[in-house]
């Protein structure tokens, strides 16, 4: 997948991803011709998105939308290309942060003395999250994946780690979720 625009300093950009997620930015000019290839460092199975251009390279100095052009290019592709490995990742997401929402205002209302209840928040349907998990399975995984990946013990965040790569290089989720595991049985065996 590529894109390829000219940017406000007359630089001519192509951004494009190939099949395991990690982004190439080419800039050429009329010119000076290929002024640079950079590997953006995506980090494809999280939401992180690192990225940083010389703003002067072989003369040619960019303009600060230039820049916001290029990541927000790369940054949609990453999107799409997350997606298409990982079906309904961002719904699935999207679902569960709008049910941390609500708790967070109802635990809110419910601390605040000074309020009555007549005004909770607006409610929301929690069935969709176990639809959405149900439609879209390696999408549930991946994030148990991820949220492993955060854990503080060091197995246990490795294995969500290795899950979550692993998910993403289109291995099949629920085999994955098995070894993830028993990755950690065996370290909780190791430690006692």
């Amino acid at each position: 997948m590529k894109r390829e625009f000219i940017s406000k300093s007359g630089v001519e950009v192509e951004v494009g991803i190939d099949n395991k997620g990690e982004i190439t930015v080419s800039l050429s000019h009329s010119n000076l011709g290929e002024i640079a290839e950079q590997n953006v460092v995506y980090d494809g199975y999280r939401q992180a998105f690192c990225w940083q251009v010389n703003r002067q390279t072989a003369g040619v100095t960019f303009h600060e939308q230039d820049t916001k052009i290029i990541k927000d290019e790369s940054e949609k592709m990453a999107c799409e290309w997350r997606d298409a490995v990982v079906p309904g990742l961002d719904e699935l997401r999207d679902a569960y942060y709008d049910v941390d929402a609500y708790i967070d205002k109802f635990n809110k209302m419910m601390e605040d003395e000074n309020n009555d209840g007549c005004c909770p928040p607006k409610g929301i349907d929690i069935d969709i999250v176990e639809e959405l998990e149900k439609k879209y399975p390696a999408a549930a995984a991946y994030i148990v994946a991820e949220s492993y990946e955060g854990s503080s013990w060091f197995i246990k965040s490795a294995a969500g780690s290795r899950a979550a790569e692993r998910i993403m290089a289109g291995e099949e989720h629920g085999i994955v979720m098995v070894d993830m595991q028993k990755e950690i049985d065996a370290g909780i065996d190791y430690n006692n």
